[in-house]
């Protein structure tokens, strides 16, 4: 978008990785391509790729640059319980053309990729609400309990009149009293924050599979990692009450944070277990 006043040479990234297993580690260092996104208005480059909607923002590279912006609607669909079958349309996600820029870009809702004229860089920011990674939206709020809700329940709450009274009425109905009403909100959402802070990419985190096994039966006790797969381990292994969860990564130009989950019917009664301590107010903090 615009020349920095002094040529910007490239930026060299030291990281060491370490086993704390086996007491040892491996340092290496990696060439960083130098182009940085810039927030106008708080003076300061942006440190990750999600940023507020409506906020003004450049993009500052060694040479003078003009990008093509291509737009990501953002995805409002939720996944399928883990028992079902249906499988979610991960991979039809497109960026549409939307204009041509050299100068600042103010953030839009969803995702946005700026790619050079000559396609030798490419940036991509979502725009999300100011208040991200946490939900202050009504409407928003009552998304996110359609993993513990019912049809009927779910879509009475998007049709009130008043949507915060009937949402507090759905959550005084699951926890009984005040007190365990709080506690009980208090857990799921911040489960809904921490799927946000790190499940999230073209979709809030929330909405994603691992988000929604993460707000429904909370931190696992063990997670195994490779670089196709997430193993999410529930108890202790080798025990017949061990419950397993499989997330398979999802190859995506715009977005490397994006894994499906292997469903299976075997996870119907522990869903619908789970479900029910939701909504009878006996779920605990992690």
């Amino acid at each position: 978008m615009k020349k920095s006043e002094s040529e910007l040479d490239n930026s060299w990234l030291q990281y060491t990785i370490k086993d704390l297993n086996r007491s040892s580690s491996q340092s290496a260092i990696k060439e960083v391509e130098n182009i940085v996104a810039w927030n106008m208005e708080e003076n300061w480059p942006i440190h990750n790729a999600f940023i507020p909607i409506g906020s003004q923002i450049s993009i500052i590279t060694d040479v003078n640059t003009t990008w093509d912006v291509d737009h990501v609607i953002p995805e409002n669909n939720l996944p399928a319980p883990p028992y079902s079958s249906y499988r979610n349309p991960l991979d039809t996600i497109k960026a549409r053309p939307h204009s041509t820029i050299n100068d600042n870009w103010v953030v839009l809702d969803g995702s946005q990729v700026f790619t050079s004229h000559d396609k030798e860089l490419s940036l991509v920011i979502n725009g999300m609400s100011a208040e991200f990674p946490a939900l202050k939206n009504v409407r928003h709020l009552i998304e996110s309990v359609r993993y513990i809700s019912t049809r009927s329940e779910f879509s009475a709450l998007l049709k009130a009149s008043n949507p915060k009274v009937a949402l507090d009425e759905f959550w005084l109905s699951c926890g009984k009293s005040p007190e365990k009403t709080r506690k009980l909100i208090q857990t799921y959402y911040a489960r809904v924050e921490e799927a946000n802070l790190s499940f999230s990419g073209l979709q809030e985190g929330w909405r994603t599979d691992r988000g929604m096994i993460h707000i429904i039966y909370g931190v696992p006790y063990r997670v195994r990692r490779d670089y196709w797969t997430e193993t999410w381990i529930y108890g202790e292994e080798g025990t017949t009450n061990t419950l397993t969860f499989r997330f398979k990564r999802k190859i995506h130009d715009l977005d490397n944070n994006r894994y499906r989950l292997e469903r299976s019917i075997t996870y119907r009664s522990s869903w619908d277990r789970m479900v029910t301590s939701w909504r009878n107010g006996r779920v605990q903090n992690d």
